[in-house]
C-alpha cells in the first residue's frame, strides 16, 4: 500500500463463504482486505465445510480478512471461537436492535472473552448509521460496556434525505460527535448510494463527497474503509478508483501526506506524561525533534529582531537566552541581530544546565561561525542559580521553557527567580503566555488512560487506576472532538513579578454552536466546516484539553500558539495537554459543563487539581465529578 492509499475493503454475498474466491478476485483490483461470513462453531443453520480453510495461508487470514457474525445475539458465543482461532484482526456484528441492555450485555460479555482469547489488537466492530437514533443507541451500549477498548464504530454512511444542504449539515455535526464517543475504526459504503456520470462510471452526491472527504482528514490515517456491494455490481474496481481519487484530493492530501502529518504518525492518540524540566535532562533525539520546528525560531527572532531594532547605536546589549539547550534560540538571535542592523554592540550568554546539552553548546561555541563571530559565551548552571552580576547586566532574556498549557513546566517559576536579580527594564521573550481549556470527547483516549493503570511506575510496581486519571497527558489528540470553542484560564506577564503563582478558574461552557470547527482540539479551527447550529445531540466529555498562546513580544505583534482558534499553522513543538476525567460524564442537549481548575504550588512542586459539574439547560445540577489530584497525590512537577 503506497503513502496516499485508502485500506479498502469489499463485501459482497457472492464471496460471502469463500476467502480464497474473494481473495483472488479482489485483490488484484487493489481491495486490501474481503468480508467473510464466520462458520458456526460446532453446527448451526448455516454451517457448511469450507474449503477455504485449507487452500487459504494463516498470513492472510490475519491481514485481508475481517469476520461478520450472521447469528442472533444469544448465538454470538458461537461464531467467534472460530474468528479467535484463524486469527482474524476484527468481526463486524449484527447491527444492534432496540433491545440495547440485551446487546450491550452481550457485548461486554464478548469483549471480554476476545480479550482474553485474542488478545488486545483483536476488534470488535459495532455497525452504527449516521444517523441521530443509532448514535444515541451506540452511546447507551458502549457506555453500559464500561468502554472496552477492543469495541469500535463500524460507521454506515446513509442514504440523502430531505434537502441535501441540510442533511450534509446535520450528518457533519453527528460525525463530530461521533468520532469522540466511537472510536471509529472503519467506515462502510454501499454501491447503492452512486451516481453514474455522463462517461458511465460510479460518482457520489456533493453532501456525500464533503461527508466521506472530511472523515478521511479527521481520521484518513487510521481509518479503514468498506464497499459493500449491494447492486451486483460488477465493475468493482471503477469503485474502487473513485474511492480512492476521493482520497488523493488536494484538501485530504494536504492533511494526511505532509511532513509534519507524517511525522505526528506515531504520536496519535498516544499519551505522554510532560517533562519535569528541573528535575530531568532532556536527551539529544527530544532536542533534535524540538529544534526541528522552524516555525517557532523564526516567530522568536522576529520578536528578538524587534527588540534589537530599537536599541540605541553604541549601547551594550546583553541577551541571556537561559535554558539553552542545543542552542536553536541563541542562532535566533545572532541571526536576529544581523537583519536588524542594530549599531548596538551585542554580548550573548547562553545558560544550560544539563551538562550533556553544554558540550553541544560548547561544540557550537567552537566551531559554529556565526557563534564564533559574536563570541557567544556558555555557562553551565541552573538559571535560578546564575550569578547576579549576569542578571544585572541583561537587557534582554529569551526561553523557551512553556509546556503544553502554557505554565506547566514552570515557566512562571523559573523565570520570576531570575527577573527579581534583574534590572526593571529588562524585557522577556516571551512577554506572556495565556493558558486555555476545553472539554473534550474521546474513548480512544479514556481507554489509553485506563490502559496506563496497568503499566509498571518508576518502582516496577502498577500506576493503578487513581495515579493515572489524576495525570495529565501531552497527547496529539486524533481520535477525538473538542465540544466548545476553548476560554482563557488565566495569564502570566514577564518581566511583571509576582509573589504567588497559584492560579484558579471556574470556567462555564454552555453554547457550543460551531464546535465542529475545533476537530479534535489540535490544528487551526476550520471556519470552512463550522455550522451555525447547536449539536442537539448528547454530549460524552471524558476530559479537558489543555492549551496555550503567548505574545512573544511586548506589542503582540509576534505569537505563537497552539490554541485552536489562533493556531501558528506549521508548528510542531507542542501537542496538547489532557486532564482526564475519572468516568466520562453525558452532557444533555443543550445541557452546559463547569470546569474548575486550579493551578497550587508549594515549596517543592506545582501541581493541578480539576475537576467538572454536568447542568441542565436551566441551571440544575445533574452530576458532579470528584476533585482530580488533590494535594498533587497523583501527579506534579518538581522545582
Amino acid at each position: 500500500m503506497t503513502e496516499a492509499s485508502l485500506l479498502l475493503g469489499y463485501q459482497e454475498d457472492t464471496f460471502s463463504h469463500d476467502v480464497a474466491v474473494a481473495l483472488q478476485t479482489v485483490r488484484p483490483e487493489s481491495f486490501d482486505y474481503v468480508v467473510t461470513d464466520l462458520p458456526h462453531v460446532g453446527g448451526g443453520l448455516n454451517n457448511q465445510t469450507r474449503s477455504d480453510v485449507t487452500v487459504v495461508e494463516a498470513k492472510w487470514w490475519r491481514t485481508s480478512v475481517v469476520g461478520r457474525c450472521p447469528g442472533t445475539i444469544e448465538e454470538w458465543p458461537n461464531y467467534l471461537p472460530w474468528a479467535w482461532h484463524m486469527n482474524l484482526p476484527a468481526v463486524i456484528l449484527p447491527t444492534p436492535d432496540d433491545n440495547v441492555p440485551q446487546y450491550s450485555q452481550q457485548l461486554a460479555s464478548l469483549a471480554m472473552s476476545a480479550l482474553q482469547e485474542a488478545g488486545g489488537s483483536f476488534q470488535l466492530w459495532v455497525p452504527v448509521c449516521l444517523d441521530a437514533a443509532s448514535i444515541r443507541s451506540w452511546k447507551n451500549i458502549i457506555s453500559a460496556c464500561q468502554y472496552p477498548s477492543l469495541v469500535g464504530v463500524l460507521l454506515e454512511i446513509p442514504p440523502i434525505v430531505g434537502d441535501p444542504r441540510e442533511h450534509m449539515a446535520k450528518q457533519m455535526t453527528l460525525m463530530h460527535n461521533l468520532i469522540g464517543c466511537g472510536p471509529i475504526k472503519s467506515f462502510s459504503i454501499r454501491t447503492s448510494l452512486f451516481l453514474t456520470n455522463r462517461q458511465g462510471y460510479p460518482t457520489l452526491a456533493k453532501p456525500h463527497q464533503y461527508i466521506i472527504e472530511y472523515l478521511l482528514k479527521r481520521l484518513g490515517r487510521t481509518l479503514k474503509v468498506l464497499l459493500i456491494n449491494d447492486t451486483a455490481a460488477t465493475n468493482r474496481v471503477n469503485f474502487q478508483q473513485y474511492l480512492q481519487h476521493l482520497r488523493n484530493r488536494d484538501s485530504v492530501t494536504a492533511v494526511l501526506d505532509s511532513s509534519n502529518a507524517q511525522d505526528e504518525h506515531d504520536y496519535l492518540d498516544a499519551l505522554q506524561k510532560p517533562l519535569q524540566p528541573l528535575q530531568d535532562h532532556l536527551l539529544f533525539a527530544t532536542y533534535e525533534v524540538f529544534e526541528g520546528d522552524p516555525i517557532k525560531y523564526q516567530r522568536y527572532q522576529d520578536a528578538c529582531r524587534s527588540f534589537l531594532t530599537e536599541r540605541q547605536a553604541g549601547t551594550n546589549t546583553s541577551v541571556l537566552v537561559v535554558g539553552a539547550g542545543r542552542g536553536p534560540l541563541v542562532t535566533a538571535v545572532l541571526q536576529a541581530y544581523r537583519e536588524s542592523q542594530s549599531a548596538t554592540l551585542l554580548r550573548v550568554i547562553a545558560v544550560e544546565k544539563n551538562p550533556s546539552a553544554v558540550l553541544y553548546l560548547q561544540s557550537k561555541q567552537q566551531f559554529d561561525p556565526l557563534w564564533q563571530q559574536y563570541k557567544v559565551q556558555v555557562i553551565q548552571t541552573d538559571l535560578r542559580s546564575l550569578e547576579d552580576q549576569y542578571c544585572q547586566q541583561a537587557d534582554l532574556i529569551v526561553s523557551e521553557l512553556l509546556g503544553s498549557f502554557g505554565c506547566n513546566e514552570l515557566s512562571p517559576e523559573c523565570l520570576d527567580a531570575l527577573l527579581k536579580r534583574c534590572r526593571p527594564d529588562v524585557q522577556s521573550v516571551p512577554a506572556r503566555y495565556t493558558s486555555f481549556l476545553a472539554p473534550v470527547s474521546s474513548l480512544k483516549l479514556h481507554q489509553e488512560v485506563m490502559a496506563q493503570s496497568f503499566y509498571p511506575d518508576n518502582n516496577a510496581r502498577v500506576v493503578g487506576q487513581q495515579i493515572a486519571v489524576e495525570t495529565p497527558y501531552v497527547v496529539r489528540t486524533h481520535a477525538a472532538s473538542q465540544m466548545f470553542p476553548e476560554q482563557t484560564c488565566w495569564t502570566f506577564e514577564h518581566p511583571t513579578i509576582v509573589d504567588d503563582t497559584s492560579r484558579k478558574v471556574t470556567l462555564v461552557f454552555r453554547d457550543n454552536r460551531g464546535a465542529i470547527a475545533y476537530g479534535p482540539g489540535y490544528g487551526a479551527a476550520d471556519d470552512m466546516v463550522a455550522s451555525s447550529e447547536a449539536d442537539t445531540e448528547t454530549w460524552i466529555v471524558t476530559g479537558l484539553l489543555g492549551s496555550f498562546s503567548a505574545d512573544l513580544s511586548p506589542d503582540g505583534v509576534h505569537k505563537i500558539s497552539i490554541a485552536p482558534h489562533s493556531f501558528s499553522v506549521g508548528m510542531f513543538s507542542w501537542f496538547p495537554l489532557y486532564f482526564p476525567l475519572q468516568h466520562p460524564v453525558h452532557i444533555p442537549p443543550q445541557g452546559i459543563i463547569e470546569t474548575s481548575i486550579w493551578r497550587k504550588i508549594d515549596d517543592k512542586r506545582v501541581w493541578y487539581e480539576w475537576m467538572a459539574t454536568v447542568m441542565d439547560a436551566d441551571g440544575n445540577v445533574l452530576s458532579t465529578t470528584p476533585i482530580h489530584n488533590p494535594r498533587g497525590r497523583s501527579s506534579h512537577v518538581s522545582l
